[in-house]
């Protein structure tokens, strides 16, 4: 099944889940004789609001037209899998050096097409969502980058480029935004023969243990 129709499919379920629910609120408020057990239908209603409405804010994100960005027919270019409440990402290579100038040159540095690496990750992720389905974090969560390779060639990392990985990957689906208050961010390093980048994605206060 195409991931857009699928995508359009489950936001036509969550929004006939969400008049169920105002439709269970309508009915228990026409009886107010037994108040305890309205509040019960109360809370346990706007909970299945609450949760809704997160769905179909993720669905409307992921169902967006790709503004930033120009879309190839790549090669899925990470590898992702769930792991001890965690969401897991395997990159194929190392997450790239952000574009910078050279101010005595004049020219660019470390020059490349950011669409590739959108298109690298999205298809990843599209490639994901057709056999799995996302857990919209509720609560801040945590972005926790490890860089795999040699010290002598590795970038530091105030110059690693995420902020692609992030907008083809994560936010819409994972998290809400890229905001502050949606997610914050971990960089690291680990010294090996082969270079990649790998990372984990999860509730904020779980990864602040993890990473005890």
């Amino acid at each position: 099944m195409d991931l857009r129709e699928k995508t359009r499919q489950e936001l036509l379920c969550e929004i006939h889940n969400l008049k169920k629910t105002c439709d269970y609120l309508y009915n228990a408020s026409c009886n107010l004789d037994d108040i305890s057990t309205f509040n019960r239908k109360l809370s346990s209603g706007t909970e299945q609001i609450a949760s809704s409405y997160r769905k179909i804010v993720s669905i409307r994100n992921m169902l967006a037209d790709i503004t930033d960005y120009q879309y190839m027919p790549v090669e899925p270019a990470l590898h992702i899998e769930k792991k001890e409440g965690m969401y897991y990402f395997r990159f194929n290579e190392p997450l790239p050096h952000r574009i910078t100038i050279d101010k005595y040159a004049g020219r660019l540095r470390y020059e490349y097409d950011p669409n590739v690496y959108y298109s690298g990750y999205r298809s990843a992720i599209e490639q994901w969502l057709k056999e799995n389905d996302p857990n919209l974090f509720s609560q801040k969560a945590m972005l926790y980058v490890v860089n795999h390779g040699s010290t002598q060639n590795m970038r530091d990392n105030d110059n690693i480029e995420v902020k692609t990985f992030i907008d083809a990957a994560i936010k819409g689906i994972f998290i809400r935004d890229d905001t502050p208050d949606c997610l914050s961010l971990c960089f690291d390093f680990v010294e090996d023969e082969k270079e990649y980048t790998e990372a984990y994605l999860g509730n904020f206060g779980n990864m602040v243990l993890y990473l005890k």
